[in-house]
């Protein structure tokens, strides 16, 4: 399984999302949507609708935060 969360720097959701997922041992990537060079992440993002971080993407596709609560 790959998953990839973007996040924000201070963004509190992104943070619990991050612990739960150590939590269960499930290895991710974090991409910071703050910093410029990443701002393509986002920008695919919003492309499918999505307006508000953390964006969990799972085997390319895009997760809910229900998704991971549901873990």
């Amino acid at each position: 399984m790959n998953v990839k969360v973007l996040g924000k720097t201070n963004c509190s959701q992104c943070n619990v999302v991050c612990k739960i997922l150590t939590d269960k041992l499930i290895s991710y990537e974090y991409i910071d949507t703050g910093l410029s060079e990443n701002r393509r992440y986002l920008d695919e993002a919003i492309e499918y609708g999505i307006r508000s971080l953390p964006v969990i993407i799972v085997d390319g596709e895009y997760k809910g935060i229900d998704w991971v609560k549901s873990l």
